[in-house]
């Protein structure tokens, strides 16, 4: 998470066993410019190669979960490609996925709140191990 992440799977939104995948995850850590010594965001690819083991054509609907925020969409939003084809997914927003804590100490049950966001993969396993997130984010 301290360079690009977390890097969630793709998963499909329907369970098919006939549908498989091969998962290529790459970093590229390389500096931004000559003169930068700081390395802040690294950029991955995460590729697929999904194979169809009947002999009829399928039509698959996939999800490609990423963490981010509205204000930066634009740079954080994944570009995602089909067959070489750059496509435009619809995208679902989840709800807030951190907590809150009090200005004035965890023991302050009546002060303002300060945002706490998920800073460790863990908490993202915590937030969907049970499908309940994912599945409000698809609800109407």
């Amino acid at each position: 998470m301290s360079y690009a992440g977390p890097v969630f799977p793709l998963t499909l939104k329907e369970e098919d066993n006939i549908i498989s995948a091969d998962r290529n995850i790459n970093y590229n850590f390389s500096l931004r410019s000559e003169d930068s010594i700081r390395v802040w965001g690294a950029d991955v690819e995460d590729s697929y190669t999904l194979s169809n083991t009947s002999n009829k054509e399928k039509t698959i609907n996939a999800v490609y979960p990423f963490a981010g925020s509205v204000q930066e969409l634009d740079e954080q939003r994944p570009v995602i490609k089909v067959n070489g084809h750059e496509v435009s997914p619809t995208l679902y927003a989840g709800g807030y996925s951190g907590g809150f804590t009090s200005v004035y100490g965890a023991d302050d049950e009546n002060g303002s709140l300060n945002i706490v966001q998920l800073n460790s993969w863990e908490g993202y396993k915590s937030l969907l191990e049970d499908g309940n997130y994912q599945d409000n984010a698809f609800s109407p």
